[in-house]
């Protein structure tokens, strides 16, 4: 249990791969009382500490695994815990040629609005949420815009709806 405030001062300090393994620990005790919370901050902190890797490097595959199997408990614990499914979706997007993470990344990015819009308008129309949901949609339609156009077209028109000024989905939309 005292292990999770350690890896929650690694992890303010922005020392994300430190934090990833002291959290890589203490979510080996699934009965803490902290196991939700541990299990989140890996994810979080396997995705911070890999997601700007130098020019030429290259994300681990067991990275992603590992940052997946966090997040899959967090959501099986909590699956109306929207930031779960984005951050599981970000992390399998750095494995940018595979494409069962491909798959995993489009499942969770449509899984994050799932969960948004249950929760009602009131959860959508948050500034954070707002800006998420750009992020998914442009992501979707990027991912779609190789195999089946329409629907990566209706991707950037939600984007552009959301944020008119998106140059992203202006961009892309151009190119389709």
């Amino acid at each position: 249990n005292e292990l999770n405030d350690i890896g929650k001062k690694f992890f303010d300090l922005k020392l994300y791969n430190e934090a990833a393994a002291i959290y890589e620990v203490a979510t080996t005790n699934p009965n803490s009382r902290n196991f939700l919370y541990d299990n989140f901050y890996l994810g979080y902190a396997l995705y911070f500490g890999n997601v700007n890797l130098e020019e030429g490097k290259k994300i681990d595959p067991a990275i992603v695994a590992k940052a997946n199997v966090a997040f899959d408990n967090v959501i099986a614990a909590s699956p109306t815990t929207q930031d779960a499914y984005i951050y599981k979706a970000r992390v399998n997007s750095l494995l940018e040629e595979d494409t069962v993470a491909q798959a995993e990344m489009v499942k969770n990015y449509e899984d994050f609005i799932r969960v948004v819009t249950e929760k009602g308008a009131d959860e959508m129309a948050k500034p954070a949420n707002k800006t998420k949901f750009v992020e998914a949609y442009n992501n979707l339609g990027i991912h779609f815009a190789k195999t089946d156009k329409v629907k990566a077209k209706e991707y950037f028109q939600k984007a552009l709806a959301i944020d008119p000024a998106d140059e992203t989905a202006k961009s892309t939309l151009k190119l389709l």
